[in-house]
């Protein structure tokens, strides 16, 4: 069971099978201005501060795919798999020797 919220940005649309109960059946509609008001700002804030995380998150993309240009090339990944499993190997032994305990 979910109860998910379809407010931009986070549009849901129902799948077959999925049952949808409209809860603004159960709250009285905003009527009053100053409220209204107030809830338009907030969305509005809540709408730019999402617009300028996902900028963010793509210039820091940006910089890490320009970083990684740097250092991918001169990698030995296969010296790093060697690596990987033989600490992998001494974590299962230990794992052992403490369960064999």
């Amino acid at each position: 069971m979910a109860v998910v919220n379809s407010v931009e940005p986070h549009y849901y649309k129902p799948q077959d099978g999925d049952v949808v109960v409209d809860t603004m059946t159960c709250v009285r509609p905003v009527s009053d201005p100053v409220l209204q008001a107030e809830r338009d700002t907030a969305r509005e804030m809540y709408r730019r501060c999402m617009e300028e995380a996902v900028d963010f998150i793509h210039r820091a993309k940006k910089v890490h795919d320009e970083m990684e240009s740097y250092y991918i090339p001169n990698m030995n990944f296969q010296d790093i798999e060697a690596r990987r499993q033989k600490v992998l190997a001494r974590i299962l032994e230990l794992a052992e020797e403490v369960n064999g305990q």
